[in-house]
Formats: structure tokens, sequence, C-alpha cells
């Protein structure tokens, strides 16, 4: 269990990274043969056709797909982590009060830095929203007016100014993953850290007579609870400080 605990966020880090990767490599070259199709077209199809969903089909829903797929990869759960936090620390106070004390002073300690690493990853969030704003600009401006793009022959150059603002779009999706992989990482390094440390100080206490040994493992338990929970809430605040700074 102690191996696992130590390897549990270099694992993170991999499998967010990979998966972040692939879905990336095959949302790129997807959204750039949707383009590639949707400038293929001829005036009447664009007649036939709003161009906010030709827009909206090559720019806002394939980014949904990303949403989607990227949302699955982290484990916060909302606001379901605040009922937790309350429950538990009710709990561990009515297992054993020097387990939840100890608990207590350590939990705000690995959350201050799990907020360092989720700050980061909200703010290039942010800048990730603004690359996807530019690819929609551009792309709702070649679509809106495709009759002078279809007359003087210049889908190559849309095309190419489309892979541009493509590539910046992929680039900073892969900075906002990345940046999440740390920020699980973290919170588990946090999580095992505070559980390693009560588990070890719960242990002695039942050496030592002054807890029974259920104690312990259901105050073991519940550290678990809050200790992820706390980590749902420390996203929630990082989200709330960099939308609204």
């Amino acid at each position: 269990m102690f191996l696992c605990y130590i390897f549990e966020p270099l694992f993170t880090i991999l499998y967010a990274r990979k998966c972040a990767s692939l879905i990336n490599i095959v949302l790129v070259n997807f959204q750039k043969h949707v383009y590639k199709v949707l400038l293929a077209q001829n005036i009447p199809y664009f007649d036939n056709n709003r161009a906010e969903v030709l827009t909206s089909l090559a720019t806002t829903e394939i980014d949904t797909i990303r949403s989607l797929c990227n949302g699955n990869l982290s484990r916060d759960r909302g606001i379901r982590g605040i009922m937790e936090i309350i429950f538990a620390l009710v709990l561990l106070f009515w297992q054993c009060p020097p387990l939840a004390l100890l608990i207590g002073f350590l939990i705000p300690i690995s959350s201050t830095l799990s907020f360092r690493f989720g700050r980061r990853f909200q703010v290039l969030s942010g800048q990730e929203l603004v690359q996807k704003a530019n690819l929609l600009s551009s792309t709702q401006e070649a679509v809106a007016n495709f009759r002078e793009v279809f007359t003087f022959r210049t889908q190559r150059v849309e095309e190419d100014r489309f892979n541009a603002l493509q590539q910046n779009v992929s680039s900073a999706a892969l900075g906002t993953s990345f940046a999440r992989a740390n920020f699980e990482a973290m919170n588990r390094i946090g999580i095992y850290s505070t559980i390693g440390t009560s588990l070890a100080v719960g242990v002695w206490m039942v050496a030592k007579r002054i807890i029974a040994p259920h104690v312990l493992v259901a105050s073991t338990y519940y550290s678990f609870t809050l200790n992820f929970a706390m980590q749902v809430c420390i996203f929630a605040f990082n989200y709330w400080f960099v939308t609204h700074a």
C-alpha cells in the first residue's frame, strides 16, 4: 500500500498526459478534416445552410467533445465535496478527536500547495478559451464571406490561417491538460502524505492502548473522504479565484 501511495501520483501524471495527448491528436486531425471538407463545398451549399451552424460544426461542437473527454480525466465532484467535508469532520471528531485535530492541521498545508498548482491550471484554461475564441471568430468570418472566398479562390489561404489558429488552440489545450495532470498529482501527494502521517500516529495510539483498532480503521476511512473532498473544494475555489480576478 505504501508503494502504491508513492507511485500513484506518478501514474496520475502519465495517465492524464497520455490520454490528453491522444485526445488532442485525434480531435486536431478531425477538426482539420471537417474544415477542409467545409471549404470544398460550393456556394449553393452555403446559401442553404446558416453560417452560424457551419461555424459551430467546425469549432464549438469539436470543443464540446474535447471538454467532455478531458473532463473525464478529472476526479473533482463539485458541491458533493462540501457535504463530504462536513460529514467526515463530524464523524472524525466523534471517533477520535486527537486524530481529527491532526488531520485538520495537515490538510490546510497540503491544500495550500494544491492551490498553487490549481491556480496555474485555471490560468491556462483561460488562455485556452481565448485561443478558441480567436479560432471561432476566424472560422465564422470565412464561412460568412464564403462567396468572396470562393470567387477569389482563397480557400487555401483560409485553410492555412485556420491551421495556424488551430495549432494555437492545440498547444493551449495541451498546456491546460498537463497543468491539470500536475494539479491532480499534487493532490495525491497531499492526500497520501496526510493519511500516512495520521495512520502512523494512529498505529502508535493503538499500540499505547489510547484508542481501539476499529477506531483507527474508521478514522482512516473518514480521512480519505475528507482529503478527497477538500481537494474538490480547492479546485472549485481556484476556478472562482481566476474567473473573478
